[in-house]
């Protein structure tokens, strides 16, 4: 968890709170990783903040970081769960299981029309 100091495309600054968590299959492989990050400009140059100077990590109360911690493990959970429906086909390649979307029909079904002779 970071608090780098980014700019916008018009060049005004703004504070970001930027946390990386990395997301581990069933093996204990590191499979994805979570970026998250949110606009923290506000609360920075509220009274009684940090400093912009200081740029030391952000306090939360105990309340606000239980429920960021049942929010990245929710998150986590569902990120797990979906790196679980991907398996791995040559070097880099993925493709989804059959579970994620439901059971596909073995052979391609095609709609059988009469023949219509052209009116030219």
């Amino acid at each position: 968890e970071v608090e780098p100091l980014l700019y916008r495309k018009s060049g005004t600054p703004f504070w970001c709170l930027l946390d990386v968590v990395p997301i581990k299959n069933e093996k204990g492989e590191v499979a994805l990783f979570l970026v998250s990050h949110k606009d923290i400009t506000d609360s920075k140059s509220r009274p009684g903040a940090e400093s912009w100077k200081e740029g030391g990590k952000r306090r939360f109360s105990r309340a606000s970081a239980r429920g960021f911690n049942a929010n990245r493990r929710r998150s986590r959970a569902v990120l797990y769960h979906l790196s679980g429906h991907l398996q791995k086909q040559g070097r880099s390649k993925h493709k989804l299981n059959k579970g994620v979307f439901g059971d596909k029909p073995s052979l391609p079904e095609y709609k059988v029309a009469a023949i219509r002779k052209s009116p030219f």
